[in-house]
């Protein structure tokens, strides 16, 4: 998760979802209501990612994080406008 401060959204991706499964959607939050984002591609669905914003590039930047019950650790890098 991290914020966007071309945006002033917090934009999350990833995490657990029922049954500890891994998640693979992107959300947005503005302050008062969430709404699920739709990028046109999308890493593998993950839990325990880094995000961050670049104020140089105005990017998100995801790195990382792991599949299912963290035995598989990635290292891939996404970014995002």
């Amino acid at each position: 998760m991290a914020m966007d401060s071309t945006t002033g959204q917090l934009i999350l991706f990833g995490g657990y979802g029922v049954g500890e499964t891994n998640l693979g959607d992107m959300w947005a939050w503005n302050g008062s209501t969430w709404t699920q984002l739709s990028p046109p591609t999308l890493p593998t669905a993950r839990a325990d990612s880094t995000m961050a914003f670049d104020g140089a590039t105005g990017k998100l930047v995801l790195f990382g994080g792991s599949i299912l019950d963290g035995t598989e650790l990635l290292g891939d890098t996404w970014l995002y406008s």
